[in-house]
C-alpha cells in the first residue's frame, strides 16, 4: 500500500545552469537534472516529463529507476533512458538524468520526479517541485530600427526619438545609449540614462528587445552621434551610429552696407546709391531677408538715389524653414534686427524773418528803431549761419 505525501522540502528538483531553479540553459548545451531527497530509505524514483503543450503531467514515467543495496543503478525495463538522455545514481538519495543538447522544442517543457522511501512492505509517495525548462538564446545584433534617417533632423529644444531593436533571444536583453565623442575609441562614449526605456515583443518561442530613446536636443547636440548597445548573455552587441543634424531658427541678422554695420544706425548722403547685405547663423541657413521701413513692407535691400524721406526707422527680418525628420509640416522661424537711417542733405535756400514775417529783398527800418532779423533753412546736419552786413557779420543765426 502506498502513501501519498506532498512536499516541497525533502524532495526537489534543480538543473545545473542558471535562472530559476537553475533551469536557464543555452540552445545546444546540455542541462543535468537532479532529483534529490534528504532521506536515505529511497526505495525508486520515477521521472515525470509535460511538454509544454500538454496540460497535465502523464500518468506513466519517462525514466524508473533505483539505486540497489549493491551500489548498482538499475532502470525499469519498460521505461528505458530515452536516446537523448543520461540517466544515474550518486546516492541513495541523489538522481540524476541529463537533457543531452536541449533544442528549442525543448523550451517550457516541465519536469519532476515521484520518490517511493521507506520499507518494501510499507512504503510512502512523494513528489518534487516541477522544473520548468527555460532556453536562453543570445542575441546575435542590434540596430537603431528608427529614424531611418541619417542624419536625423530634430529642432532645437524639441525631442528626438531613437528606436533600437534587437535580434531575437532570451531572455530579454538589456540595452544601453551612449553618446558618441567623435573619436576613434569608445572608451570615452558617455552613457545616456535618462530617457530611455524598454520593451520587448514574442518572435516565436524567443523575444525581440526594444529600446526607446528621447533625447532633449540641445544646439551644441550639432553633429552629436547617438547609438545603443545591447545584450542577454555576455557578449555585448553595438548599433550604428545616428548622428543629429540641430534646425535651428536664425540669430539676429547682422547686416552691412558698404561693408559698414547698419546697426544702430547707417549715414548716408542723399541721392546715394547702396544695398545692404545680411547675414545669420541658423540652420538651414535664412532663405530670406526682409526689409520694412518709412515705405512699407518688403522693401527692396538695394536703395538708387535715396531721398529725405526714406530717412528712419528699419527692420530686417531672416526668416529659415526647419523640417524634423519624420515631421509632416516644416516650421518657419524668424528673427529681426533694428537700425535707423540717416540722410545727410545740403541746406535749402535760407528763409528770413522779420518779427515773424518773411522778407525777400530791401527792409525799410525807421532810424532809431531796431529790428530782429532771423535766418533759417532745413538741412542735415543743422546748418550753421553767418550775417554779412554794412557795419560788419555775425555768427548769429539771430541778427539784432
Amino acid at each position: 500500500m502506498f502513501l501519498y505525501h506532498f512536499t516541497a522540502t525533502s524532495f526537489t528538483i534543480s538543473g545545473n545552469s542558471t535562472g530559476t531553479d537553475g533551469a536557464s540553459v543555452s540552445q545546444g548545451d546540455n542541462l543535468q537534472m537532479i532529483c534529490f531527497s534528504s532521506r536515505n530509505d529511497i526505495l525508486l524514483v520515477d521521472w515525470y516529463n509535460k511538454p509544454r503543450d500538454n496540460n497535465y503531467f502523464p500518468t506513466s514515467p519517462t525514466v524508473v529507476m533505483k539505486l540497489d543495496a549493491n551500489g548498482t543503478c538499475l532502470f525499469h525495463p519498460s521505461y528505458l533512458v530515452p536516446t537523448n538522455m543520461n540517466c544515474g545514481c550518486v546516492s541513495i538519495s541523489n538522481y540524476t538524468c541529463t537533457l543531452i543538447s536541449v533544442e528549442t522544442d525543448m523550451k517550457g517543457d516541465m519536469w519532476r520526479c515521484k520518490f517511493a522511501y521507506g520499507t518494501q512492505a510499507s512504503s510512502t509517495l512523494a513528489y518534487t517541485n516541477e522544473l520548468t525548462i527555460d532556453l536562453t538564446v543570445g542575441i546575435t545584433s542590434t540596430l537603431i530600427s528608427s529614424p531611418i534617417d541619417n542624419p536625423v533632423s530634430v529642432i532645437v529644444n524639441t525631442e528626438g526619438t531613437f528606436q533600437c531593436q534587437t535580434s531575437p533571444g532570451n531572455p530579454v536583453a538589456s540595452v544601453v545609449w551612449y553618446k558618441d565623442n567623435k573619436t576613434t575609441s569608445t572608451a570615452d562614449d558617455i552613457q545616456i540614462t535618462s530617457g530611455t526605456s524598454t520593451s520587448s515583443t514574442p518572435d516565436g518561442d524567443l523575444i525581440v528587445t526594444h529600446g526607446t530613446l528621447t533625447l532633449q536636443v540641445q544646439r551644441d547636440d550639432q553633429d552629436l552621434g547617438v547609438y545603443c548597445r545591447a545584450r542577454n548573455m555576455e557578449q555585448w552587441f553595438t548599433s550604428g551610429t545616428k548622428m543629429i543634424n540641430v534646425l535651428y531658427g536664425p540669430d539676429p541678422p547682422v547686416c552691412k552696407a558698404n561693408n559698414v554695420n547698419v546697426s544702430p544706425s547707417l549715414i548716408v548722403i542723399i541721392g546715394s546709391m547702396f544695398s545692404i547685405s545680411c547675414t545669420a547663423d541658423s540652420n538651414p541657413l535664412p532663405t530670406t531677408y526682409l526689409l520694412s521701413g518709412p515705405d512699407g513692407i518688403n522693401l527692396p535691400l538695394s536703395f538708387t538715389g535715396i531721398t529725405r524721406t526714406q530717412a528712419g526707422s528699419y527692420t530686417v527680418e531672416a526668416r529659415n524653414s526647419m523640417s524634423a525628420t519624420g515631421s509632416g509640416s516644416p516650421v518657419t522661424a524668424r528673427n529681426l534686427t533694428s537700425f535707423t537711417i540717416d540722410v545727410l542733405y545740403l541746406p535749402w535756400m535760407p528763409t528770413i524773418r522779420v518779427d515773424g514775417s518773411t522778407v525777400k529783398g530791401m527792409v525799410n527800418i525807421i532810424e532809431g528803431n531796431s529790428k530782429v532779423f532771423n535766418c533759417s533753412t532745413d538741412s542735415n546736419p543743422a546748418s550753421s549761419y553767418s550775417w554779412t552786413y554794412p557795419r560788419g557779420s555775425t555768427a548769429n543765426r539771430a541778427l539784432q
